[in-house]
């Protein structure tokens, strides 16, 4: 069984911000994984989020295409920049991310994932309080997924 890293931290931001992070362990050498290649729909994501809200009687998320570009404009930085966090090296979270793609948002939140694939990341996220806390939030109304190299970002928001 592999062995699971969790680093977690809550950021409150306007209203509040759930945030966490799920590390996997790195193979030493890391070799280059492409998420990409393992090609999951939109729908089936949006799907498998929605499945463990309604088993628990939460409404559904829309998708939402600036949460989308939100989440893989985070996903590159961590790749581009080559760090792990919330918070990048020169200080900032990712909230600007949000508000650059016209996301105005009330309720936000992020979860990280990295060095597998989108299934393997829901059943991490879902094993984690503070990731579960985000997929069930019933603040959230929208959810945006993407990735960028071996990174997988959730962003969830409402604007009510």
């Amino acid at each position: 069984m592999k062995e699971l890293i969790l680093f977690l931290y809550t950021i409150y931001l306007i209203g509040h911000s759930e945030v966490g992070i799920v590390i996997q362990p790195q193979k030493t050498p890391l070799a280059p994984q492409v998420i990409s290649e393992q090609v999951v729909s939109k729908n089936t994501i949006l799907d498998m989020i929605n499945l463990e809200r309604s088993k628990r009687g939460i409404a559904s998320l829309k998708w939402d295409d600036r949460l989308v570009a939100s989440a893989k404009a985070k996903a590159c930085d961590l790749r581009d920049r080559n760090y792990w966090d919330h918070k990048a090296p020169d200080g900032s979270y990712s909230w600007h991310y949000f508000f650059e793609n016209k996301y105005f948002y009330r309720y936000a939140g992020e979860n990280l994932c990295r060095d597998t694939n989108f299934s393997d990341c829901m059943n991490l996220w879902m094993q984690s309080q503070k990731h579960r806390d985000n997929i069930l939030d019933l603040d959230f109304k929208d959810v945006g997924v993407s990735e960028c190299g071996v990174f997988i970002v959730q962003h969830f928001g409402s604007q009510e």
